[in-house]
């Protein structure tokens, strides 16, 4: 069973979690007005005066609850898409020729059934992404109806450190294709190694040769590139981090420098962009 077809069985929770988590942004952005309005002196919009506290303590209550019920089924709809996958894989594997199961070989099907907890994240990640894409709109919009010039800024720094990251990334995926392949390795040494347990101990050049030329060889390739690819994606994430701190010293310092901003508009350009970090 692939993983559209998995979709497709599953196409009203996928619809579902779409829309809550599109609502759930929304609710979250019109927090960000409600907060960003609550600190000027000149409301923006005069009947929020009056209620405001009341819609912003009532928005955040649902916000909550849409929340809260949209974690809980996409929790439910990973772990369908988990059991359901791995069922179908064991479903193939018992239904396979013996002369296929040989070339398949042991090692890629275990490989295989871990991928089946990488494709489960698949659905979490494609909403978040699509709920993380309005928040950063609307965050946008917002920011360009208060500060026109700050949020071109933005966009301006934010892209450049986006296409940083975009090229750094491709690299460690480079690099986790080849510690897949090493992982691939590694279990078919190991099976040899149990497989023939009693002719290596028979042997004893035998058995260094496989420890000292494949299985060690093996270990010492993975944990240099492992070291190497997990500092890179440290790397990354904090670069993706203090990105947002360059965006906010570029606005507030720099352009000054050029323009005049008065406080509420570097009030409401902070709130915009620690919203977006968060």
């Amino acid at each position: 069973m692939s993983i559209i077809t998995l979709f497709k069985q599953n196409k009203y929770f996928l619809f579902l979690m779409v829309a809550l988590g599109l609502l759930n942004s929304l609710m979250y952005s019109s927090l960000l007005f409600l907060i960003n309005n609550g600190v000027q002196e000149e409301k923006e919009i005069q009947w929020l005066e009056q209620n405001e506290t009341a819609l912003f303590f009532g928005v955040l209550i649902f916000s909550f609850l849409a929340g809260r019920f949209f974690q809980n089924y996409l929790l439910r709809f990973s772990k369908e898409i988990l059991y359901d996958f791995m069922l179908s894989v064991l479903e193939r594997l018992r239904s396979a020729s013996l002369q296929a199961f040989k070339k398949l070989g042991r090692q890629r099907i275990y490989t295989a059934i871990n991928d089946t907890r990488v494709v489960a994240d698949l659905p979490r990640f494609f909403v978040e992404a699509s709920n993380q894409t309005v928040m950063v709109i609307c965050g946008l919009v917002y920011l360009f109806w208060k500060a026109p010039l700050a949020m071109l800024l933005t966009v301006g720094v934010a892209g450049i450190l986006i296409a940083i990251y975009w090229f750094r990334n491709e690299a460690i995926m480079r690099d986790l294709n080849v510690l897949r392949d090493k992982e691939d390795e590694f279990y078919r040494l190991l099976e040899d190694l149990l497989g023939g347990f009693r002719e290596l101990k028979m042997s004893i050049s035998r058995n260094d040769n496989l420890y000292h030329h494949f299985l060690k060889k093996n270990r010492d390739a993975v944990k240099d590139l492992d070291i190497d690819t997990s500092i890179k994606y440290l790397d990354n994430n904090l670069l993706a981090y203090y990105g947002w701190f360059l965006v906010l010293g570029a606005v507030i310092f720099l352009l000054p420098l050029y323009q005049e901003i008065d406080m509420a508009q570097r009030t409401t350009f902070v709130i915009v962009i620690l919203y977006l970090m968060i």
